[in-house]
């Protein structure tokens, strides 16, 4: 059952969503104030502190995915101007292949996002839902990332 202070909480929500700006980070803010409103629907804080908490998360989600790098090389044609793309591709998809640090589920992702193969595509083959497999891949890539940067030092 839905405390009152969470539908307190999600009627405000939903009344913030006309008043914003029209961006895609906003909206994506909105969506996951509401998602986490709705998947807490137990909590007893005030809906002041529940909406202020939703939204810090949603930003600090938002920040730390910009912050993720990607992993791959992504030349139009493989080739740099001396060959050090494709070198570097090589590279990557070499460690991709060898490493301790992934297990065998997300070295299959990133090996498919590298392949240029999209979420959509890759979430229907593995039964995922499209925002969830997102999710999944940007939490590989920076355990990829980590890895990386601690075998190749």
């Amino acid at each position: 059952m839905i405390t009152p202070e969470v539908e307190s909480a999600l009627r405000r929500a939903y009344a913030r969503i006309p008043y914003q700006r029209a961006s895609y980070y906003e909206t994506e803010i909105s969506e996951r104030v509401l998602n986490e409103l709705v998947s807490n629907v137990h909590r007893t804080q005030s809906d002041d502190y529940q909406l202020r908490n939703a939204r810090r998360n949603a930003i600090k989600v938002l920040k730390s995915r910009s912050e993720v790098a990607t992993i791959g090389v992504q030349p139009a044609d493989g080739e740099g101007p001396d060959g050090d793309d494709a070198i570097a591709r090589l590279e990557l998809m070499e460690w991709l292949r060898t490493t301790d640090v992934l297990q065998d589920e997300e070295r299959a992702i990133l090996c498919a996002i590298a392949a240029d193969m999209s979420v959509e595509a890759l979430a229907a083959q593995l039964g995922f839902a499209p925002n969830a497999l997102s999710v999944k891949i940007s939490r590989i890539r920076r355990k990829a990332r980590s890895g990386w940067l601690t075998d190749t030092r």
